[in-house]
């Protein structure tokens, strides 16, 4: 069954659904823990500045592997490993050493599986995006779940998502065996990933997109449960409608890359998440909020796959780990690494959550105009010579 399709498909479906736990959750957990809306936004916000560091890091110690899969393991095994720290943690920085350490491998998992799912893709000419769907039904069944099995109890939360990375972690067994292409060879620098141009634009874009993305998980659960007197079990079925929305897209992305291109499809979302962002602002009543959710399937979905698929396409071989590192550390390292403090500022700001919505809306729609509109003047980056090959 390794390296079969339902063998991707079963690790694909542990290893979302470890992170969905993580990612709807975790502002409640703080909370119920006694921090305030501003703590928690930087609690949410370290992860990302840790993957600054390391993500660079475990890309060319992945790059340089025999396997990639062996890095990728330790990735799941030391975040199963770390996330029950969270529970003794008392206090801000006890919380954020407990969260930081988390990060240090949590952050790298799903690029680096990514990558070697991708690998094995391209080279039996499959499309990932039919693989994806069932990232995207775990996190919806993830978000449910947690809804109904937490409750009122934080210890229940953190054992629930160290069992889900252990189940990960045991799925990722059944990958195909994927060989760091720097292995015994000459090693190759990442450096030459910084040239190329329209790459580094489309990651600033998305950059933006993240880091809206980031003000979301940090206060919608705060906001939806708190402000507007949504049940946990409503806000689980938030998350769940937000991720069966992106089904559609995943079903048809292949053939809409094909068709729009990359950069189009990006600047496209990011004017529909500024659209999701205003609704959330304006909106009091919970079942119209879970309406808004829809629109969760033309937002992030939309310029992850693409920058993914992007890097696969056009970074030679030796980096592709590299690339999609490097991808990680700008739009989800500095993108929501930014979460922290200006989460922080805008709750002292604003005294509420519902207007941070509105500047997470202005955030999108200005990274539309003004990096969007660059990017689809930008030339075409080449293929890879592997990807030519394929051709």
């Amino acid at each position: 069954m390794r390296g079969s399709y339902w063998g991707m498909a079963i690790y694909v479906f542990w290893e979302y659904l470890a992170g969905a736990a993580y990612h709807n959750y975790a502002p409640l957990f703080f909370s119920q823990k006694g921090f305030a809306p501003g703590q928690i936004s930087l609690l949410i916000g370290i992860g990302p500045l840790v993957a600054i560091v390391l993500q660079p890091l475990w890309g060319m110690l992945s790059d340089r592997s025999a396997y990639k899969n062996t890095v990728h393991r330790i990735l799941l095994l030391g975040a199963a490993c770390a996330v029950p720290l969270l529970l003794p943690a008392q206090g801000l920085l006890a919380a954020l050493g407990a969260v930081a350490l988390l990060s240090c491998f949590s952050t790298s998992a799903t690029p680096m599986g990514e990558t070697i799912v991708l690998e094995h893709l391209e080279s039996q000419g499959k499309n990932f995006g039919p693989l994806r769907v069932w990232g995207t039904a775990s996190f919806a069944v993830g978000a449910q779940l947690m809804g109904v099995l937490v409750g009122d109890a934080p210890a229940r939360f953190v054992w629930l998502c160290a069992g889900w990375f252990l189940c990960a972690a045991a799925a990722s067994l059944l990958l195909p065996r994927v060989a760091g292409h720097q292995h015994a060879k000459r090693k190759t620098s990442w450096k030459p990933l910084l040239n190329r141009k329209t790459l580094l634009t489309l990651l600033a874009l998305v950059a933006a997109m993240q880091l809206t993305q980031g003000l979301y998980f940090s206060f919608f659960a705060l906001h939806f449960t708190g402000d507007l007197g949504g049940s946990k079990v409503l806000f689980g079925a938030a998350g769940l409608i937000a991720a069966a929305s992106e089904i559609p897209f995943l079903l048809l992305g292949d053939r809409l890359l094909a068709r729009f291109g990359v950069r189009k499809l990006v600047v496209c979302a990011a004017a529909m998440m500024a659209l999701r962002w205003a609704l959330l602002g304006m909106l009091r009543d919970p079942n119209w909020v879970l309406v808004s959710q829809v629109l969760g399937g033309f937002g992030l979905i939309v310029p992850t796959f693409c920058v993914v698929k992007h890097i696969q396409q056009t970074v030679p071989a030796a980096l592709k780990a590299s690339g999609q590192m490097l991808a990680a550390v700008i739009t989800f390292g500095i993108g929501r690494g930014l979460v922290g403090p200006l989460g922080w500022g805008l709750s002292r700001l604003f005294g509420s959550i519902a207007p941070i919505f509105w500047a997470m809306a202005g955030i999108c729609a200005a990274a539309a105009l003004g990096i969007g509109l660059p990017l689809l003047r930008a030339p075409e980056e080449p293929c890879s010579a592997q990807q030519k090959a394929g051709r």
